[in-house]
């Protein structure tokens, strides 16, 4: 049934492993719901009957019954889609402004060969200045830095659509990051153990043995941790039963083992002890007493560290960081790493809408990003960017003006510096375009050119523009 066919008060089956289509509230079923691509938190969230899902997010762990309480049309996808497609259409596109530039200068040419007939009556002498004053170096000035930026980019796994975002960057005073999946790997890692009654090694052992029957980013993050420390092998685990939203249980070597949330353990009476941390702490008990805690974080690119003042050495004024994060902790430790001016934490989409328009009345604002919740913004900036394209390539085009398809946030930087080459480009060929023209009507009207001699020279003028515009396809390495 497509999306735009369910109406308000429809109830539709949703299996685990697939993504809720509609917004509506659950009506039976309880199960971990992944909300990154939509909210930015990186870690599941419980729901069971009552709770209100959206469309977008990923249902983890068990089938659920879900009655919409919008029309398919009306759901949060739905308006996502229309703020992108009116967004865009929003857009001025810069290659009209040159194309009229040389249209008005091709009739001044005209103009001005007319102006040598009567005046001399030579039609050697207006053959001549029409040949030398042809405008094809002007024409050919900007959409050849174009290509050639655009292909240099796509060497680079970066999809710019055109040259005009590339061009826009370099005028761009704003930049707004969103955090999870941009700044951060959108995976979580585990940053600290926390021993009680037992060593940290043996701690991570139960821990990833119990965890090696699970799939959720929680179960990753532990298991990666434990390789990290050298534990290949694994604990006998028998009767192991995911408690979706609460944590996971399970038998190890015949003692009865739980890990899950402070709420989790602390509602059965085990006592946990208060310990300050970034991140989100989960807790091992063993046989009925807790025995240690595993602090996990959403992990920071490595490039991303100091970002801020990389990009303000090409001429950003101001970095923000926008998270849908609730805890504002985590938002401002991550700030703090890059070097934002600010941050906004809890952010909605329209949150982030906001602050693009916001900042738009000091300058131009470009928007990086990669989860559905960024797409509006991304729509709504000057520019916007999605870094990790290759997960949603469709979504990442239609939401924004240039795509970086890797996850090297170095690659930000690169297409700042592309930008910056591009606008040095234009500005010398329209300076060689300019003096080139100068000199050959001074030339022209004194008689010292004769036709031919002016073809070939405005040829050579086009040839110069182009060779010119080439050294941004085959020059040096502009990595970040």
């Amino acid at each position: 049934v497509p999306v735009k066919a369910v109406k308000k008060e429809d109830v539709l089956v949703v299996p685990s492993g697939t993504v809720i289509p509609v917004d509506g509230r659950v009506v039976e079923g309880r199960s971990s719901i992944d909300e990154s691509f939509v909210t930015g938190e990186p870690f599941p969230v419980y729901k069971v009957s009552g709770d209100e899902v959206t469309s977008g997010t990923l249902n983890l762990a068990a089938p659920l019954e879900v009655r919409a309480t919008k029309n398919g049309d009306e759901s949060f996808l739905a308006v996502i889609a229309a703020e992108i497609e009116t967004s865009l259409q929003t857009k001025p596109a810069l290659q009209k402004k040159a194309d009229t530039f040389v249209q008005v200068l091709l009739l001044g040419v005209t103009g001005y060969s007319f102006v040598l007939l009567f005046a001399t009556g030579s039609l050697d002498l207006m053959a001549t200045a029409l040949a030398v004053l042809c405008p094809c170096a002007w024409a050919l000035a900007t959409p050849t830095v174009f290509a050639s930026g655009i292909g240099r980019s796509a060497r680079l796994n970066i999809l710019a659509r055109g040259g005009e975002p590339l061009m826009t960057l370099q005028e761009v005073k704003t930049v707004i990051l969103d955090k999870t999946g941009t700044v951060t790997m959108a995976e979580p890692k585990v940053s600290r153990l926390i021993p009680l009654a037992i060593e940290a090694h043996e701690l991570i052992h139960i821990a990833a043995s119990v965890e090696t029957r699970f799939s959720h980013p929680l179960a990753r993050a532990i298991l990666n941790c434990a390789r990290e420390q050298g534990i290949t092998r694994f604990k006998a685990v028998s009767e192991a039963e995911d408690l979706p939203g609460r944590g996971v249980k399970a038998r190890v070597e015949g003692h009865e083992v739980l890990i899950g949330s402070p709420e989790t353990l602390q509602a059965l009476g085990l006592h946990i002890p208060t310990i300050e941390c970034t991140g989100r702490a989960i807790w091992l008990a063993l046989d009925g007493k807790v025995q240690g805690g595993i602090v996990v974080q959403d992990v920071m690119r490595a490039a991303m560290a100091n970002l801020a003042a990389a990009l303000r050495e090409q001429g950003i004024e101001r970095v923000i960081l926008a998270t849908g994060d609730h805890e504002e902790s985590e938002a401002k430790r991550v700030a703090e790493r890059i070097g934002a001016d600010e941050y906004r934490f809890n952010c909605k989409p329209e949150d982030k809408v906001k602050l693009v328009k916001e900042h738009q009345s000091h300058g131009k604002v470009a928007m990086v990003g990669d989860g559905l919740n960024d797409a509006p913004a991304l729509a709504a900036a000057d520019v916007g960017i999605a870094i990790g394209g290759h997960r949603n390539v469709a979504l990442a085009i239609a939401s924004s003006d240039i795509v970086i398809l890797g996850d090297d946030a170095s690659d930000l930087l690169t297409i700042f510096k592309i930008s910056r080459k591009m606008a040095g480009v234009i500005k010398q060929n329209y300076a060689w375009a300019v003096s080139f023209n100068a000199v050959g009507l001074t030339l022209a009207t004194f008689g010292f050119l004769n036709p031919v001699l002016a073809a070939f020279l405005h040829h050579i003028s086009s040839v110069v523009v182009v060779a010119n515009a080439a050294r941004i396809y085959v020059g040096r390495d502009m990595r970040a």
